[in-house]
């Protein structure tokens, strides 16, 4: 059977299709118990999205997995210098109440939410609905921090301190790209996206600073 990888869909209804991996043969087995525990076990959200790809073995393990685990676990493969940035920033929000959920979509969301105030029971989804920032793994735009600014206005003259660079991002705003800018979609209606590289490490303490002015009043720090 011959296989065009370059199109976009292709039909084996008919066909049977066997698939080995000689060099590691347990592979496939694992694969595929991975791929049940995914189906039955994992919760899912927008799109119902069931790529393999995205499937984490922790839905295997009886126990839950503790979020900075996971954490670690995606950042593994950034510099040291970035790994320590991220793990920082995670620990600075949820040591002032926040709290940090793991979506898994078209990409891998920790997204942070203040909801200690909420007076019903939220679903994961719902914590992420409300999310202030997050941090985010895609195919698409690699490792971000994402900020869904909404306070901008009441600490113009804190980011006129900040370096150039993200003073321009944050008067971007976000939202719809063809709304906003009549642009091609760019994952602007997800918040201001600023990429996990070197460059972030030189604006450690202006991200800080601008992710406490988001914070409600009680919790800037």
């Amino acid at each position: 059977m011959f296989i065009d990888l370059k199109a976009k869909t292709f039909n084996i209804s008919e066909e049977l299709l066997e698939v080995s991996y000689p060099n590691a043969p347990t592979l496939l087995t694992g694969l595929k118990a991975l791929s049940i525990a995914s189906k039955e076990l994992r919760v899912r959200f927008y799109n119902n999205a069931d790529n393999l790809l995205r499937c984490d073995y922790r839905v295997m393990k009886a126990e839950d997995t503790d979020v900075l685990d996971v954490l670690k676990d995606i950042l593994h493969p950034l510099p040291e210098k970035i790994q320590k940035f991220a793990l920082e920033l995670h620990q600075r929000y949820i040591d002032i109440g926040m709290t940090c959920v793991i979506i898994y979509d078209d990409a891998v969301h920790f997204a942070y939410s203040y909801i200690k105030n909420s007076r019903r029971v939220l679903s994961t989804r719902d914590i992420y609905q409300l999310r202030v920032w997050e941090f985010a793994l895609s195919v698409k735009y690699g490792y971000c921090l994402v900020v869904r600014a909404k306070k901008t206005d009441k600490y113009a003259d804190v980011i006129e301190k900040f370096p150039l660079y993200l003073q321009e991002k944050i008067a971007q705003g976000y939202g719809c790209d063809r709304k906003l800018r009549n642009e091609r979609c760019q994952g602007g209606c997800q918040g201001i996206r600023i990429p996990l590289d070197d460059s972030i490490l030189e604006m450690k303490r202006d991200i800080e600073i601008w992710l406490d002015n988001e914070m409600p009043g009680s919790l800037k720090t």
